[in-house]
Formats: structure tokens, C-alpha cells, sequence
């Protein structure tokens, strides 16, 4: 006989498995209740954070800041297209190392690298030298943003609450 489990008593699993799902029916609480203010608080708390990172203000006046930084057009629709190239490649590296890695270290990299690009892209503009630089930090950026809270937010918050 083919077993899918290590197993031996499949039988006594699959009696676990039926009880685990009645004990969920059976609790019949409301998701506001005071027990789950934490998980609702961090989950609105990283929701938050994440909307106010500042990544859609950056991909939507992509090209402007390009041309800010005298890049022409045709130059600054070329690099769009290599910001959302790096965006897709690394949320799909990350959604392949996340059970690896862990939610709490893609965040925290992801975090430090996303600030110290930023941190370029200011000095880039307040002291007006270095433009060439702007493309890599932005597209570091980005980088940084897919690789944790781009991808770690859904993951997330779809394992904080109850599942009932």
C-alpha cells in the first residue's frame, strides 16, 4: 500500500486532523474580540508601514525623478523598465527563500537596504552631484523593497489571524 505520511497510523492522524477542524468550528469568536488585538495591531502596523515606505510614490514618478536628475526621456523609460524588471525578479527570489530565510530576516534586510538607498537618493539631490549613482540606488531600492516588505506583508498578515 502507498503511504503519502510517515505515518504508520493513518487512521489516528486522520482522526487528529477531524478534531483540530471541529475544535475551529466550535470556537466561534468574534476577530475583534480583545484577544486578538496584537495580531490586528501588527498586521495593520506592517500593512501601514509598508503603504508609507514610500515605493509608490517612487515607481509612480519614476521617469520625473529621472528627469529631475537630467536623464532624458528615452533614458529614463529604459530604466522604468529595468526598475520593474528587478522589482518582479527579486518578490519572486524572495517568495522562493522566505520559509528559509524567515519573515523577521527578509524584513530587517530588507529595511536597512531600502533606508541606506534612500539615504543616496537624498544626498544624490541635495548636493546635486553623482546622478549616474541614481539609477543603481533606486534600483537597489526596489531590490530591497521586493525582497522583504514587498513580498513579507501578504505572507504575513495571512498567518497572523485565526483562520476561522
Amino acid at each position: 500500500m502507498l503511504r503519502l505520511t510517515g505515518e504508520e497510523n493513518f487512521e489516528q492522524e486522520l482522526q487528529d486532523i477531524v478534531e483540530s477542524i471541529d475544535l475551529e468550528y466550535a470556537a466561534n469568536e468574534s476577530l475583534f474580540s480583545w484577544k486578538y488585538r496584537l495580531p490586528i495591531f501588527l498586521a495593520v502596523s506592517i500593512g501601514m508601514f509598508n503603504q508609507l515606505s514610500g515605493i509608490n510614490a517612487i515607481l509612480y514618478y519614476l521617469n520625473d525623478i529621472f528627469g529631475h536628475a537630467g536623464f532624458s526621456k528615452v533614458s529614463g523609460d529604459l530604466q522604468a523598465v529595468a526598475v520593474g524588471a528587478t522589482n518582479l525578479l527579486f518578490t519572486m527570489l524572495a517568495i522562493s527563500v522566505i520559509d528559509k530565510i524567515g519573515r523577521k530576516i527578509l524584513l530587517l534586510v530588507g529595511s536597512v537596504g531600502t533606508a541606506a538607498c534612500l539615504a543616496g537618493v537624498a544626498m544624490i539631490f541635495f548636493t546635486g552631484h553623482h546622478e549616474n549613482l541614481l539609477v543603481w540606488l533606486l534600483i537597489g531600492y526596489i531590490a530591497f523593497f521586493a525582497f522583504s516588505q514587498g513580498a513579507v506583508i501578504w505572507v504575513y498578515i495571512s498567518e497572523v489571524f485565526p483562520t476561522e
